[in-house]
């Protein structure tokens, strides 16, 4: 005569959902880390030209033509 199968164990059900919580929160932490890192990059765009207006540092100039000439 065969052993009856036992059915599922509840210790492996309950490790499974705990993966799944595991894997959730690693996920959450996740983006918080991305977002915090998107709101570092906004702030140091908005900053940073506030400061250098107080140093009152200038854009550098950009040469986007050829050298001039002079004639003479």
């Amino acid at each position: 005569m065969a052993t009856p199968d036992p059915g599922p164990d509840p210790a492996d059900a309950a490790r499974q959902a705990q993966g799944a919580v595991i894997r959730n929160e690693k996920r959450k932490l996740a983006a918080t880390a991305l977002n915090n890192i998107a709101v570092a990059t906004v702030v140091a765009g908005l900053v940073a030209p506030v400061i250098a207006l107080g140093y009152q540092f200038s854009a550098p100039m950009v040469n986007t033509g050829s050298p001039s000439r002079s004639s003479g």
